[in-house]
């Protein structure tokens, strides 16, 4: 056991070692009066008498304290006096940094966005407490890859805004540690603001979608020219955006030389970040792949939408629901033909049956005129004969006023006929022949 884990033993105990810099050794431990998890980041005994080593561990506890933001590591304690040496005790992140991951594998971009934003809104903080960070790159987040949550890390060389003019960076990390992520304000060692860190974070933006940063030179001066002088790389030369293509835009403004073009906050640049997550096309677009520039010959990165399952539940339900409007439309159908067809059955097979007129329905029918029935049944006045058809008519039957007039032709002995004679009864009775 080492010097310092054996003077911290009573308030922590350190599990293992989580990395190591110019700068000291970072430790994972655990405190025992809460039992949870933390980071240690210890200065190295050989800076000791480093008077801006010492200032820059003290700086970054200081900005961390006046600091609470869920993307933006927390500060637990920071000790000069019980330990041989300077130690700054952390929150514990679990993950790895996103230069680590960067190198493993090609960052989706629905993923290269939602951590960018979440970058952004960190930074934005940190800005509005007057925090300017100087030091944004993939190695400074650090990254929970099962929630995909960031948090920024290393604000060492962080200054207060107002202390920021004519400041010279000396230290040898501080020049050379990030010149991939430089601002052209930084490389010039002029005066910055919140805007340098707009640049960097587009730096790393750049690199998250393209698997390199924007220059990189033979050498960190060479790098530094090219944040001065080099023109913006065009991301629609590098791969396929997709639904993501309003990146180009977002990329091209964060890498302007001036600062005066670039987004006016980091606060505008969540903003865009965060509109462009909420209106992506979800449905499925593919990608080309790209050969990536700087990369090793034969490797290829491609993006593919996390929507995938997405997009196959909704054909789903389209394709159930024009299903079921099919079969709707296919019941009515089969429903129409099957009640004509019903009805076309009953009309056949139906006897017409005669009308009969009804007296009752029209009573002055009866009045006005005989029915059918009654003049075709007209019979004499003596009744009908058994067969009306084939029986001789026996006479000639006349009506006059009210009075039927019956003529009835005698026969004489020698069989000639004489003059008939006439017999008269009212209408309204029934008479006999006489």
């Amino acid at each position: 056991m080492t010097d310092f884990a054996t003077a911290i033993q009573n308030r922590y105990r350190i599990t293992g070692e989580l990395g190591s810099g110019t700068m000291g050794n970072v430790y994972k431990a655990v405190q025992l009066a809460t039992n949870r998890p933390v980071a240690i980041k210890v200065l190295a005994p050989d800076l000791l008498r480093d008077s801006k080593s010492l200032k820059r561990l003290k700086r970054e506890a200081k900005a961390l304290s006046v600091l609470n933001h869920t993307g933006i590591v927390c500060v637990y304690e920071f000790d000069t006096h019980s330990a041989p040496v300077p130690f700054l005790v952390m929150e514990f992140v679990p993950g790895r940094s996103l230069k680590a991951i960067l190198k493993s594998r090609q960052l989706k971009l629905e993923e290269t966005v939602n951590l960018m934003l979440q970058a952004a809104k960190a930074l934005s903080h940190a800005h509005y407490k007057g925090i300017i960070h100087r030091d944004v790159k993939p190695a400074n987040m650090l990254i929970d890859e099962e929630r995909m949550e960031l948090k920024i890390v290393d604000f060492g060389i962080a200054r207060p805004a107002s202390n920021l003019t004519q400041e010279q960076l000396t230290m040898q990390g501080e020049v050379f540690g990030s010149p991939l992520y430089m601002s052209p304000e930084q490389c010039q060692g002029i005066e910055i603001d919140a805007r340098s860190d707009i640049y960097s974070l587009g730096c790393v933006l750049f690199e998250c979608l393209t698997g390199h940063p924007p220059y990189r030179g033979i050498s960190a001066f060479d790098t530094m020219t090219m944040h001065l002088n080099s023109a913006v790389p065009k991301l629609e030369d590098e791969l396929d955006l997709g639904p993501y293509r309003a990146l180009t835009t977002i990329v091209a403004k964060t890498l302007c030389k001036k600062p005066a073009d670039r987004f006016a906050s980091m606060s505008d640049l969540a903003t865009s970040l965060a509109i462009l997550k909420e209106t992506v096309v979800t449905t499925e677009t593919p990608h080309k792949p790209v050969h990536s520039k700087g990369l090793p010959s034969g490797k290829v990165h491609t993006h593919k939408p996390a929507q995938e399952r997405v997009s196959k539940a909704h054909g789903i339900k389209l394709l159930l629901l024009v299903m079921v409007g099919l079969a709707a439309v296919l019941a009515s159908i089969y429903a129409g033909l099957s009640w004509k067809k019903e009805s076309i059955s009953k009309s056949a097979f139906t006897p017409k049956l005669p009308l009969k007129q009804s007296t009752e329905a029209h009573p002055e029918a009866n009045h006005n005129a005989p029915t059918k029935e009654f003049e075709e049944q007209r019979v004499p006045l003596n009744g009908p004969p058994e067969n009306l058809e084939n029986s001789p008519s026996p006479g000639t039957q006349t009506e006059e006023n009210g009075v039927y007039q019956v003529d009835i032709p005698v026969k004489t002995s020698d069989g000639a006929a004489e003059t008939p004679v006439k017999d008269q009864a009212p209408a309204a009775e029934t008479g006999k022949q006489q």
